[in-house]
């Protein structure tokens, strides 16, 4: 299994100037810097919005593999065995999507020598919305969970307290990737730059001037093996349109991709920006001079439902 990490931000240069921000972009960095130049500046704050939407979620929203560790049955609070003998075990990134492998030892044997746990020995507690089995992502609030149930006897407490180490590797969070070369109309197979959750899933392209819906049916990864990583997506039916390279395909609620927008105003004003209309999303007037603090409070509200509380 192959880990690469992914890159694209949450939105794109072509989604900050097509929204109704109130900023001109063109003085970012400044008015006399070249068209390259000011590309850069705001895909620099494409990717500080994103930054800003996982640092205030603390956990990553698009799509990840972690393989997690954890003890029990005893004092971690984050195993716990339930009275119908299953074991329910509390991860640390939401939402979960799927159990990709696991398995155990006794805690207590050196060096350890792992059992692997056939995957249909998970179930996961609250399974996410509006990516899998459905025509669309959610709107936003679907949030999923970050516990899966763990079939009878993987922990007990016959062989004593936090006497087995379970090993858990795991799919988490919404798929989310941009396409690396230009597509056409008529196209059903897209290069994108991160495979990771995307098998089945129903995302949106973020073109400015021709969205669509689309649904992943087979995942080819460039590295033989990977999970995640650079590679091309085969739809269930055609492309409608042409797209260009960049353009941002997605399973991330809308209320998320708003946030980093809020954010990504912010950072604009922060760096010196100047406001227009000076709108908040909510098409609340406000000042330039309160207008950062007021989309950072708007972004973190729509982040509410998103944010890891364990």
């Amino acid at each position: 299994m192959t880990i690469v990490g992914p890159g694209t931000p949450y939105l794109s240069p072509e989604m900050l100037m097509t929204e109704p921000t109130g900023i001109s972009w063109d003085t970012i960095p400044s008015k006399a810097a070249s068209p390259q130049q000011k590309r850069a500046a705001q895909l620099n704050i494409c990717q500080a919005a994103t930054s800003a939407v996982d640092e205030f979620c603390q956990v990553p929203l698009r799509a990840t593999i972690d393989v997690e560790t954890l003890t029990g049955p005893g004092n971690n609070w984050r195993v716990q065995i339930l009275s119908n003998g299953t074991t329910r075990v509390l991860l640390s990134r939401p939402p979960i999507v799927t159990v990709l492998s696991a398995t155990s030892n006794p805690a207590a044997q050196f060096p350890a020598i792992p059992v692997a746990i056939d995957r249909s020995q998970f179930k996961i507690e609250i399974p996410l919305m509006g990516v899998y089995g459905s025509t669309a992502p959610a709107a936003g609030g679907d949030s999923g969970g970050q516990a899966i149930i763990a079939a009878p006897g993987i922990f007990s407490w016959a062989a004593g307290r936090n006497s087995t180490e379970l090993t858990v590797t795991y799919l988490n969070g919404w798929p989310h990737t941009s396409l690396t070369a230009d597509v056409s109309s008529g196209d059903s197979i897209i290069p994108v730059d991160d495979i990771c959750g995307w098998l089945g899933a129903n995302g949106v392209l973020y073109d400015v001037f021709t969205q669509e819906s689309v649904t992943v049916s087979v995942v080819t990864p460039t590295v033989t093996g990977a999970l995640n990583g650079p590679g091309t997506l085969t739809l269930s039916s055609p492309l409608d349109a042409d797209h260009k390279a960049g353009v941002v395909v997605t399973t991330l609620p809308r209320s998320a991709i708003e946030a980093a927008l809020l954010f990504a105003i912010s950072k604009s004003l922060t760096r010196g920006g100047t406001s227009i209309a000076a709108q908040t999303m909510g098409a609340r007037q406000t000042t330039t001079s309160n207008q950062k603090d007021t989309n950072h409070e708007e972004a973190e509200c729509k982040l509410q439902p998103y944010r890891r509380i364990l």
